[in-house]
């Protein structure tokens, strides 16, 4: 087992108290038209949203685009300038942290480093040393660190050290999670192990998470909803496959994965001018012929093909592209291309590493298809609403 991987066993009762209070589609928390300024600084503007109960909801978006203060409204540590919160149909706008029944677990752990693990997990937890000693025992085992009761937080791998602070954060049986960028000090590789391993503890707990997060693959992975979020406000609400293959604009299709942007100008309904070219692109009935857009297209979803076919120069959206060269990714390659039909315009093409040596590695000059159910048209002026 990694050293930091959590067990797989059945549900501790900590898990199974939560999981059987959980309701499908109720509505935990309400977020109403908040709106908090910081002297002149406007960090949340008219900010509403409904999360559900048992869900797991990510804040996505760039430092200074407001996740982080929405989070620490929702603990209580800050107070909004207008609007409302609401648990279960109860205003807790006002109401102090102590009384809001909620977990969170910070960026730097927040451990007591004079404290072992047994006593930062128990910090929080009322009663007799009996009971304590089994909760805090019982919490060990469902975050895949028993035995480690006696340990301080120096003598513990990053890992470890936040899974001691989920822990904690569990402890009382928080009705709300809250995550504030957890996994963002360790390294890449346990970053990635343990947002799945905390995926499935929030699932078999059924405890409503929220997480603020800057890391798009980490909300992509973790989410059951994704809201993201710039200049203080909520840009689109989806799961992850929404917002990735239907961003509501071009700044989320910008900020969430890689993608490909060329300019052009609606002819009309169907198509979209690029230099001499005019591809087959699906075109909002709210743009009019001439208007300026750009057109974005994922890396992956360039089709590129072996050799040119007869059939391919009835295809407006296939031309010739200029292999100028690749980078391996992992299992892919990615590959830039610059298509001499559409304005000179370089492009990313992400291809399986078979696909690159049978089609790329050797050849200069190769057909590439955008196809038009793939291509999204936002307008050139970056209106996102």
């Amino acid at each position: 087992m990694h050293r930091d991987a959590l067990p797989d066993t059945d549900l501790h009762p900590a898990a199974a108290a939560l999981a059987a209070d959980a309701v499908a589609g109720e509505t935990h928390i309400r977020i109403d038209g908040i709106e908090k300024r910081f002297e002149a600084f406007r960090a949340l503007q008219q900010v509403s949203l409904d999360i559900q109960r048992g869900e797991l909801v990510c804040l996505l978006g760039p430092s200074g685009c407001g996740k982080t203060t929405l989070l620490r409204i929702l603990a209580g540590l800050e107070k909004p300038d207008a609007g409302s919160v609401s648990s279960f149909g109860k205003d807790i706008t006002r109401l102090p942290p102590a009384r809001r029944e909620f977990g969170i677990v910070f960026q730097s752990y927040a451990l007591f480093p004079n404290l072992d693990v047994a006593k930062n997990i128990a910090f929080g937890l009322d009663g007799p040393g009996d009971r304590k000693r089994a909760r805090v025992t019982e919490l060990l085992a469902l975050v895949g660190l028993s035995g480690n009761e006696e340990k301080y937080p120096a003598q513990l791998s990053g890992g470890q050290q936040q899974r001691v602070a989920l822990a904690r954060a569990l402890a009382t049986n928080p009705r709300l999670l809250l995550l504030d960028e957890p996994l963002s000090a360790l390294d890449a590789r346990v970053r990635a192990h343990l947002r799945g391993e905390i995926r499935a503890l929030q699932q078999r707990l059924g405890v409503t998470t929220v997480m603020v997060t800057h890391d798009q693959e980490e909300a992509l992975a973790m989410a059951d909803r994704i809201v993201v979020m710039n200049a203080g406000r909520i840009e689109q609400i989806g799961t992850p496959e929404e917002i990735y293959e239907a961003p509501a604009n071009a700044f989320v299709a910008g900020f969430v994965g890689q993608a490909n942007w060329l300019a052009g100008s609606v002819v009309d309904a169907g198509r979209v001018a690029i230099a001499q070219s005019e591809l087959a692109a699906q075109v909002s009935p709210s743009m009019p012929s001439g208007a300026q857009v750009r057109l974005m297209i994922r890396p992956e979803d360039l089709v590129l093909h072996g050799g040119w076919t007869p059939d391919m120069a009835g295809d407006p959206n296939t031309g010739l592209a200029q292999v100028l060269g690749a980078e391996l990714i992992g299992g892919a390659y990615r590959v830039s291309l610059l298509l001499p039909h559409l304005g000179a315009a370089r492009v990313q093409a992400d291809v399986s590493r078979s696909v690159y040596r049978q089609r790329c590695a050797e050849a200069s000059v190769i057909p590439v298809t955008l196809p038009a159910e793939r291509l999204r048209v936002f307008p050139a002026d970056g209106a996102s609403r």
